[in-house]
């Protein structure tokens, strides 16, 4: 078919930046002059259908890599071995890539080679799903649409660009993908398309961990995270990656708390993200500290290393689910009030990620008081709480108490002298700062000298 019979003169620049505006027809303008086709393709142009603003600018063109560099001054060959290279606008990156013809699937992750395509067309129908597969040329204004992309998108629809079972057999990721776009626009699944998920469970098991976890990273900006995770569980994928978590899979009233939990919180990092599906599989009616602790810790590291998380959200989120603030709402006195206690657990955290266990306290008890009225003596309690643990830090940030060692009025050099060595010093001194952290006013040499020799 010809290009006209696709194409619609439509003005989508009303939600192009400026700027990136600039950058556009600064592309565009460049690859035409020296005889290259060049389209503004996929999400971007989704995203200017559905009159979202975009943020980036993906290029196709049929200027091979060596060519698009001999034009653009300055770029980046980031992927030049896929006909990807970053032109850079005033130091902003601009993705132009050579259109592309994928080779033979053989593992359900990744083509067998990658062959420059001649036309668009070629290019676009390699592609996942339509609402992805339409192009669009900036400086003419036209639309080109091969797949019916614009109609799916007003249908609120996700489909595969051809056969769904070979799309998805090609890359076990893309059915990952679409669950992350119906969640994100609200869309629901062409039925053919749904059914071909449920079908290649065996081929979306053969994902890398890292992409997973990417996916898993992207719908930290969706505001209905829950649809995702349904998707993914309705359909056998979230068994596929989630095998430890039994409890979730299985019992409904636990995954629907998890889901409330994870539509109340909003989670803004993946520690926070990640400690909620732990916390929900292992935590206790009965109490807010996890029990087993070593267990857990078990078998967060093989969680963490088949799934390859990076080291500093494997630790953050363990850091999360065994805070000592947990252990301080188990021990809580609804009649007393608990400073002591908030003082000691937080000394046990660093200053600086008080306030990241702060957001997973309150949404931990959240779970346990989401179905109170407002006026129940357990729902004062809950604010109560929050309450004296914020206040208590408070009071540390205007200096009327301290937590740590390095705020001492005595240190290590100072026992030395004194005689003492090796391990009896950090015992001294931990001694110390656990009194301190009762009796702030004691903090000097002579009085904490005291303590340190009653304890000696």
């Amino acid at each position: 078919m010809s290009l006209i019979m696709h194409s619609t003169n439509i003005d989508l620049t009303n939600q192009i930046p400026p700027f990136l505006m600039k950058a556009a027809l600064y592309v565009e303008k460049l690859l035409m002059e020296n005889g290259f086709e060049v389209y503004l393709v996929g999400g971007s142009v989704r995203d200017l259908i559905l009159n979202k603003k975009i943020s980036d600018l993906d290029f196709t063109t049929n200027a091979h890599p060596d060519q698009i560099k001999k034009i653009f001054p300055k770029t980046i060959p980031v992927g030049e071995e896929f006909g990807t290279i970053l032109v850079l606008y005033h130091r902003h990156p601009v993705e132009v890539t050579t259109y592309r013809s994928d080779g033979i699937y053989k593992d359900g992750r990744r083509p067998e080679s990658v062959n420059f395509g001649h036309s668009l067309k070629e290019d676009v129908m390699r592609r996942d799903f339509t609402i992805n597969g339409m192009a669009y040329h900036v400086s003419r204004k036209i639309l080109i649409d091969y797949v019916g992309g614009r109609k799916d998108i007003e249908a609120r629809i996700i489909r595969t660009i051809g056969d769904p079972m070979e799309r998805f057999r090609e890359d076990g990721l893309r059915p990952i993908r679409g669950c992350r776009l119906m969640a994100n626009l609200g869309f629901k699944f062409d039925p053919e398309t749904e059914s071909a998920i449920n079908r290649n469970i065996e081929i979306i098991g053969k994902v890398a961990p890292e992409r997973f976890y990417d996916e898993w990273k992207k719908t930290l900006k969706i505001r209905k995270k829950q649809d995702f995770w349904n998707a993914l569980k309705n359909s056998g994928i979230f068994s596929v990656f989630f095998p430890e978590f039994q409890r979730l899979n299985s019992v409904e009233e636990t995954w629907n708390n998890l889901m409330q939990a994870i539509e109340h919180s909003m989670p803004q990092t993946m520690d926070i993200y990640v400690a909620h599906f732990f916390y929900s599989e292992f935590c206790n009616d009965r109490q807010y500290i996890l029990s087993n602790s070593e267990a857990i810790k078990k078998l967060m590291n093989d969680f963490f290393k088949r799934n390859r998380f990076p080291v500093k959200v494997q630790k953050n989120c363990a850091y999360l689910l065994l805070s000592p603030l947990l252990l301080t709402l188990d021990n809580w006195n609804a009649s007393e009030n608990n400073f002591s206690q908030i003082k000691k657990a937080l000394s046990k955290i660093q200053y600086p990620d008080w306030s990241i266990h702060l957001r997973f306290i309150k949404e931990i008890l959240y779970r346990y008081h989401k179905n109170i009225s407002p006026d129940h003596p357990k729902a004062l309690e809950y604010h109560s709480v929050m309450n004296q643990i914020i206040q208590t830090i408070r009071d540390y940030r205007r200096g009327k108490y301290i937590l740590y060692l390095n705020e001492l009025g005595i240190n290590g050099n100072d026992l030395l002298k004194l005689g003492f060595h090796g391990k009896q010093i950090g015992n001294l001194l931990d001694i110390a700062l656990q009194y301190i952290i009762i009796n702030p006013e004691k903090n000097n040499f002579d009085d904490l000298i005291k303590i340190v020799q009653k304890h000696s």
